[in-house]
């Protein structure tokens, strides 16, 4: 995540990340604006060349592993039918106000684009595309007996700033909550849905 939230804040390079020397000298030739438009346009060129269906699919979104040739980086696509499009919108407005936490507690959103080609994922047409940056892994999946009173401590802390930004989550469950070792904390995700009941005065959602 540390990468393209350099990017998408016009930061520094990430002398981590493996594919460094492929994204400039000092800071990144591009900027998320970019990015989205050379995956868009790589998605037309081809359809499966540097993109990767990995069979996973949510209430509204399925996600797709995608990399940018040209420039090497690495990004989470979630795409979504028309039917489910609002959804997404709600969620792109969600990542709006959430600017100031992404690549620390919830992932960067480096943009969005329809498909101008007809894309097709386990038989539904795509109408969208959510740019994201990888987050990690299912938190239930390292969390142990021990680290369980932890992990929960750390899940209220990150719930408590997301709230603190508008955005009141609605579905705070561990199915979506994500362990990433190289922020080594937790990151949430999905964002589409509004609560069932509101929360705060400021939420958005």
């Amino acid at each position: 995540m540390k990468c393209l939230r350099g990017l998408a804040k016009k930061g520094p390079l990430d002398p981590q990340c493996p594919n460094v020397r492929r994204h400039g000298h000092l800071v990144h030739s591009i900027n998320a604006r970019d990015l989205t438009r050379l995956l868009s346009d790589q998605l037309s060129r081809d359809r499966e060349f540097g993109f990767e269906q990995l069979h996973i699919v949510g209430r509204t979104g399925y996600l797709l592993k995608a990399t940018i040739l040209s420039h090497g980086y690495t990004v989470v696509l979630k795409a979504t039918s028309a039917e489910q499009l609002p959804s997404l919108e709600q969620e792109i407005k969600a990542y709006h106000h959430l600017r100031s936490l992404q690549g620390t507690h919830v992932p960067v959103c480096v943009g969005n684009f329809a498909p101008r080609v007809r894309y097709w994922y386990h038989g539904q047409l795509m109408a969208h595309m959510l740019v994201l940056s990888w987050a990690g892994i299912r938190a239930n999946k390292v969390m142990t007996e021990q680290t369980a009173p932890s992990f929960r401590e750390q899940r209220n802390e990150v719930l408590e700033q997301i709230s603190a930004c508008g955005v009141i989550h609605s579905d705070p469950e561990w199915r979506n909550i994500l362990w990433n070792e190289e922020i080594g904390g937790l990151v949430i995700i999905d964002f589409e849905s509004p609560p069932k009941s509101p929360c705060s005065r400021r939420a958005i959602f």
